[in-house]
């Protein structure tokens, strides 16, 4: 609720997030960057019931979420990269 008693609105929301965020968290975060997350961890978790992820947005069609806001497919292919990077660097090390 604002000072006046009504609706906040959205960049007054902004502020206050990201000012928490970053005071918690230490970094900052936007509410955009929440949702992202937040749909991102429910594709990883429970990919076969994404529609709790469209539901928590608020979005009517599920290719929404899935279009700009599912992640998920990123995540996996950033943690496939790192393994194989591993791998090579511990191959490179044996080889020494």
């Amino acid at each position: 609720m604002s000072p006046c008693g009504g609706a906040l609105s959205y960049s007054a929301i902004w502020r206050i997030f990201t000012r928490h965020t970053a005071r918690r968290l230490g970094i900052r975060i936007a509410p955009h960057d929440a949702r992202d997350a937040g749909a991102t961890t429910w594709a990883i978790a429970a990919p076969d019931q994404i529609g709790v992820a469209r539901d928590l947005l608020g979005h009517r069609d599920l290719r929404t979420t899935t279009r700009h806001y599912n992640r998920a497919r990123g995540v996996e292919a950033s943690r496939a990269h790192a393994l194989v990077i591993k791998a090579m660097r511990r191959k490179q090390h044996r080889t020494r």
